[in-house]
């Protein structure tokens, strides 16, 4: 969930919705539980830190699950899906949002830790992890400022059930 400035976004998407939100990064869950202390002491919002490949949440325990820009850094995919998988409800949903390889080979600093991803390799993975890929949703976005360049930007969404 990063610094937790989108969680009132999703908050918002529909009525009584909870979130969980899940960051390795005790600073980041930090920021976010200060930005979302309202939602925190309602109970409508839980933050935690972990490891993404070890979740402190029950089996079954989630009907959606969403990462954003994280794939990139996932050391064992398998393991992160299979935890995934563990966490969602039987059919529940998870999406992926990923930056699209095409792009991220132009960009100045995916030479330093980012694992690549097509939308056809993507959706292997999730496949053979248990999960059916219902939608895929490619969107573009306006191009970005980094340092002295102009980059193209691009979201990759894809929508699995879990099997």
């Amino acid at each position: 969930m990063g610094n937790g400035f989108f969680i009132k976004d999703v908050l918002i998407s529909a009525n009584q919705v909870q979130y969980t939100g899940c960051d390795f990064s005790p600073e980041m869950v930090q920021e976010a539980k200060i930005r979302n202390a309202e939602y925190l002491k309602s109970g409508q919002v839980t933050l935690v830190e972990s490891n993404v490949e070890k979740m402190p949440f029950s089996a079954k325990a989630f009907d959606k699950a969403f990462t954003i820009n994280t794939l990139h850094f996932w050391e064992d995919k398998n393991k992160v899906l299979s935890e995934f998988n563990r966490v969602l409800k039987p059919s529940g949903i998870l999406l992926i949002s990923i930056r699209p390889k095409h792009l991220m080979v132009t960009y100045p600093f995916t030479p330093y830790g980012f694992k690549l991803y097509t939308k056809n390799e993507v959706e292997i993975i999730l496949e053979s992890n248990h999960f059916k890929v219902i939608n895929i949703i490619e969107k573009d976005e306006p191009n970005q400022q980094i340092s002295d360049t102009e980059i193209a930007v691009s979201s990759l969404i894809i929508c699995a059930q879990k099997i």
